[in-house]
């Protein structure tokens, strides 16, 4: 049976055909479309490699039970881990994908591909997942030149209609074309060190005085004030509080449910005067305040004048008007 592309009921097939392979591995399987990504830890990095062959094994099996091939081409893995620590060039990760109770057949043992930053193949130096390059040290350097990209191809045809059209024209233009790629998983790229958020900065400000047909050296904090666009800092802050109104107030998908804690609720014997704040754990090292897991909560708790809006139209406007302020109030 076949089903026409582009239809409907394609997609629901499809997903009712691939949803049980989760419960085929113990790896963390995230499923979007016929894109599936499996996740594991371990301190042990052998035992980590053992486990993970293992588990794809099994996955492997599943494919070919329900008559679907793993394309070992486009299956690659990569080792996050922090850069002090060194992982063996000859390190490898090998898939058996013989079916249990059939004949052996060597050809169906693979070795699979590892991504890392040092590869000969610059495309293999990170993996690009919905839009968003990973690297093993998960400083998102990679994402950052190919968002800068993105932003100056987008700067060399705006700059080159500024002429043309009026200026409310450019700056839709500017929204389509420029702002939506900062609005794009901005809580995940902006992990990254302040030196390429000022990279990605920099590249906003081009596009401020293109649009605004201001001189290359011009002040840009009035210019964004009077087109009312926030600026990047601003813009991670928006995204920011947006995602974790959403999860203190219970919007947010389930899985985020467990993820932070009030000190009320690590603390309920106790009454304090911070009960509503998150709890954010002590940051030891630079790179952990750059994390979701610290920098969310720690910026929502230092918003006190919007977060107790309950109601997210209510909190939208409230957002809105203090960004926006406090932007105004830097252009003066």
């Amino acid at each position: 049976m076949s089903v026409f592309q582009g239809t409907c009921l394609g997609p629901i097939l499809f997903l009712c055909f691939i949803n049980d392979l989760p419960n085929a591995t113990e790896l963390l399987a995230i499923l979007y479309a016929d894109d599936t990504t499996g996740l594991d830890s371990d301190s042990d990095l052998e035992a980590l490699m053992t486990r993970v062959s293992m588990e794809l094994r099994k996955m492997a099996i599943w494919f070919q039970s329900n008559r679907m091939a793993l394309n070992i081409s486009k299956t690659k893995y990569i080792i996050f881990h922090v850069p002090p620590k060194k992982v063996d060039q000859n390190t490898k990760l090998m898939l058996d994908s013989n079916i249990p109770n059939t004949p052996f057949n060597p050809e169906l043992i693979f070795e699979i591909e590892r991504i890392h930053n040092s590869h000969a193949n610059p495309s293999l130096r990170s993996f690009k997942l919905l839009g968003i390059h990973f690297d093993e040290h998960l400083n998102f350097n990679a994402n950052t030149n190919a968002l800068i990209s993105k932003l100056s191809r987008s700067i060399f045809f705006i700059n080159r209609v500024k002429h043309t059209l009026t200026p409310k024209a450019l700056k839709s233009l500017y929204i389509s074309f420029f702002h939506s790629h900062l609005l794009y998983c901005t809580n995940i790229y902006t992990c990254t060190s302040q030196t390429n958020i000022n990279k990605i900065f920099l590249q906003q400000k081009k596009a401020i005085r293109i649009i605004t047909k201001s001189s290359y050296n011009a002040h840009t904090a009035p210019l964004f004030a009077r087109l009312d666009i926030l600026p990047l800092e601003k813009v991670i802050t928006h995204a920011k509080l947006t995602f974790m109104h959403s999860v203190y107030y219970g919007h947010a998908p389930t899985s985020f449910a467990n993820t932070w804690q009030t000190q009320a609720q690590r603390h309920p014997e106790l009454i304090l005067r911070n009960a509503t704040d998150i709890y954010t754990p002590f940051p030891r090292i630079d790179l952990f305040k750059r994390i979701p897991l610290y920098s969310l909560p720690n910026t929502w708790n230092s918003h006190d004048t919007v977060r107790y809006y309950a109601n997210r139209t209510t909190f939208k406007y409230a957002l809105h008007d203090l960004l926006h302020s406090a932007a105004e109030q830097a252009a003066e």
